[in-house]
């Protein structure tokens, strides 16, 4: 395996700062481990990269962890849409007994 150096700490650091602007995390982290990709092959890396997606989708552990990641966001997703949410803050405005203490003042 070559060594990197400091050039390894790029990608992620690419991923991170994308999200934080784009706040389009998929599309971050994609972009993440294509520079990873483009690093590592000195070239276009596309190839490389869909060759590291699928073999981390098709290691039963990692795909086990996108399945759950993937139902505990739709859980989060089907509360928020339904009005979980405000039910809550409404349900904790009702039980404050001044402004002050809600944080409106």
């Amino acid at each position: 395996m070559t060594d990197f150096g400091a050039l390894s700490i790029a990608p992620p650091v690419l991923a991170i700062v994308l999200a934080i602007l784009t706040r389009k995390a998929v599309l971050s982290l994609f972009l993440g481990i294509w520079s990873g990709a483009v690093i590592v092959t000195g070239g276009l890396g596309i190839v490389q990269t869909f060759e590291w997606i699928v073999a981390a989708i098709s290691d039963e552990f990692q795909a086990t962890i996108l399945v759950f990641t993937l139902l505990l966001g739709s859980g989060v997703a089907m509360v928020w849409n339904l009005g979980g949410t405000a039910a809550i803050r409404e349900w904790a405005l009702a039980r404050l007994d001044s402004q002050r203490k809600a944080g409106l003042v």
